[in-house]
């Protein structure tokens, strides 16, 4: 199977220090910095994580902007891991050439998967044109919503934020979307999934990302809904107990 994963993406950088003063300048904290590491985030995190949960079998490509030069650098207090300070550099992108729209129909994926942080890279045409263009497709999305954008996919993914931004034409299509609600679990056709008991949260960035990946790792396997959210659920799991923006792996099993 052949599937492509289209969206924003950027740097996703992590600044580690101990925080053990206010500065003489103003009651802010002082970090000294011991360590950072940067990782693709947005639709690159997808990517990744798509290509660490599913088998040999399948072929992925990714289609997004220069993720180098769109960055989010996060200040974190490592003793506490209490999150100081966020900057992004560079918080729009090009909009996608319709030549690769293009290119993307001329290679008749199977699936695809749209990862649509809303960052000026797509626009509700060009996620039309996406979604109508594979006999599979799923989308991730942080914009309002419009009844044709969401008739171009089978299934759409929400956090509540979103879902509370697009209620109305989510009540009129419930079997496009599946709603993640953080610590109150997933719903999904109006059955609720209550979530996995959790040891430990480091880090809840990019667990969206994770959700989303392992939902279409099982459905393009044609596995039920059910099957998929709740390995979802484990996945996020496990990448929330880790630092950072983290990629599942099959080894956190």
């Amino acid at each position: 199977m052949k599937i492509a994963v289209v969206g924003d993406a950027c740097t996703d950088t992590y600044v580690y220090g101990l925080c053990e003063r206010l500065s003489p300048e103003g009651p802010v904290p002082v970090l000294n910095q011991h360590c950072q590491h940067s990782n693709g985030g947005m639709s690159l995190n997808v990517f990744h994580n798509l290509c660490n949960m599913i088998d040999g079998n399948h072929h992925i490509d990714h289609y997004s902007n220069d993720y180098h030069i769109m960055e989010k650098i996060r200040f974190v207090d490592e003793k506490t891991n209490q999150l100081l300070l966020r900057v992004d550099l560079d918080d729009k992108c090009n909009r996608i050439s319709s030549n690769a729209i293009s290119g993307i129909k001329i290679n008749k994926y199977d699936a695809i998967v749209v990862s649509d942080y809303c960052k000026g890279f797509m626009t509700d045409e060009d996620l039309i044109n996406l979604g109508m263009s594979s006999p599979i497709s799923f989308l991730d999305s942080k914009r309002r919503l419009t009844k044709e954008v969401i008739s171009a996919f089978n299934l759409i993914k929400l956090n509540e934020h979103e879902y509370k931004l697009n209620k109305e034409l989510v009540d009129r299509f419930p079997k496009r979307f599946v709603i993640t609600l953080g610590s109150k679990g997933v719903m999904f056709l109006n059955q609720r999934y209550e979530p996995p008991k959790v040891l430990q949260t480091y880090d809840v960035s990019g667990a969206g990302d994770t959700f989303l990946s392992a939902v279409v790792s099982k459905v393009i396997n044609k596995e039920g809904m059910d099957t998929a959210i709740k390995f979802a659920q484990e996945c996020c799991n496990k990448v929330i107990q880790e630092r950072g923006t983290c990629v599942y792996k099959k080894d956190m099993d």
